[in-house]
């Protein structure tokens, strides 16, 4: 699949599956997941001042 591409919705169900096996395989990446993306949503409320 090429970057611009816009995947289906089997290619995001099928993309999904994976990242959920391979998160069940690794529950310290499940941890360290969640943990960057409450960073970045940290990030951008400070970075947005009209919020």
């Amino acid at each position: 699949m090429e970057p611009q591409d816009n995947p289906t919705f089997g290619q995001k169900l099928k993309m999904g599956g994976q990242a959920a096996v391979a998160l069940a395989r690794n529950p310290k990446a499940l941890v360290a997941l969640v943990k960057y993306q409450r960073e970045m949503r940290k990030q951008n409320r400070q970075s947005d001042p009209t919020s």
